[in-house]
């Protein structure tokens, strides 16, 4: 029986020979030298989000050491530099930056000034009814635009759990960084959930954000910028106020905001109990929706009108495969294809209003 040290060293070695060419979208050539191809350099920031993971058979710090390998190996395959490790947990503990939506100017500022890195690379892993999920954000650290996302889950099925680490960090892993080329800016909103736990309505406002930055026509500000700037001002976005409106259009330069909502109207399986890293109570359940609505509303924070909405309904059937056989459905598989699909429609109405 291996020992956990030397799992994870297998979890590494595996991880460098899978990872194949990532962030740049182009494996650095052989003959590049320092001088004509500096390499990039971000800071890299994990968050191991919900409560106690019986399906999972390792500790935190196991889980932790073993991401943090295989991200290394990710990240030095595309010839990108990440800052000291050390150096990055101390300024995320002073700044308390708890999860994955937590993200505040000081904070970038200290990325760029104190760890000389231009891009924030952050990652939150977290196990929900069984479905081990990762999801990124790289964040450009001098305006806090997002310049990809990336999330992917897979089942904690028994069997090797580095090797389905390895594979859902490979495929959330940003293949390509959005060029910061001038766009209009635009303003994603954390998205509201009905009968979904926090990280499930986060995820669901991710999976718009990538269909958004695959749009490639907007510069999208973080969420949890947005949602730090509004708490700056003594505001809540859930109830934006004229005052608050317009503390938004100062900070970022737009009046325009994308409000997501998704409604789930029930489970079938029970939910299980569990605690946030804050002490919140939520719910444990990464099971596909009977049926789910997403919703995607435009609002004018000039004037707090909605000006166009759309919404998007997924079952939770189960899909048809080869030789008559079904695929079970999962919840972030509902959000992504709600997502995918609804947004060529809203973008019209987007395209109108800003026209």
């Amino acid at each position: 029986m291996k020992k956990p040290a030397d799992r994870i060293r297998l979890a590494i070695l595996t991880g460098l020979a899978l990872a194949g060419s990532v962030l740049s979208g182009v494996a650095p050539s052989p003959a590049a030298s320092v001088e004509t191809m500096p390499p990039a350099t971000m800071a890299l920031v994990l968050h191991l989000e919900g409560g106690p993971i019986p399906e999972m058979p390792a500790d935190a710090a196991e889980l932790r050491q073993a991401a943090h390998g295989v991200l290394a190996a990710l990240t030095g395959a595309a010839g990108t530099l990440v800052s000291d490790r050390s150096l990055t947990e101390d300024l995320v503990r002073r700044h308390r930056i708890r999860t994955g939506g937590t993200l505040t100017p000081e904070f970038l500022a200290g990325v760029r000034e104190e760890l000389g890195a231009p891009t924030l690379l952050s990652l939150s892993l977290s196990v929900d009814g069984g479905q081990l999920v990762a999801s990124f954000h790289a964040v450009d650290a001098a305006t806090g635009r997002v310049m990809a996302v990336g999330v992917a889950e897979a089942a904690l099925d028994g069997s090797d759990w580095h090797r389905i680490l390895i594979d859902v960090l490979r495929r959330a892993f940003p293949n390509a960084l959005t060029p910061l080329d001038p766009a209009p800016a635009l303003l994603i909103l954390p998205g509201r959930g009905v009968g979904l736990d926090p990280l499930a309505t986060r995820a669901a406002t991710n999976c718009v954000l990538d269909a958004a930055l695959k749009d490639g026509r907007w510069m999208i500000v973080d969420p949890a910028l947005v949602n730090a700037a509004a708490a700056a001002a003594g505001r809540d976005l859930g109830r934006l106020d004229a005052d608050g409106r317009s503390a938004l259009i100062r900070e970022f330069g737009t009046p325009w905001a994308i409000v997501p909502e998704v409604v789930s109207f029930g489970f079938s399986a029970a939910p299980r109990s569990r605690q946030l890293p804050d002490g919140e109570a939520t719910t444990n359940r990464r099971g596909a929706a009977e049926e789910l609505v997403l919703t995607l509303q435009l609002v004018d924070l000039r004037t707090g009108i909605v000006v166009g909405t759309r919404s998007f309904r997924a079952s939770g059937e189960r899909g048809s495969g080869w030789f008559g056989l079904t695929e079970a459905r999962t919840l972030l598989g509902q959000l992504r294809e709600s997502a995918t699909e609804l947004w060529p429609d809203f973008h019209r109405i987007l395209e109108d209003a800003t026209s």
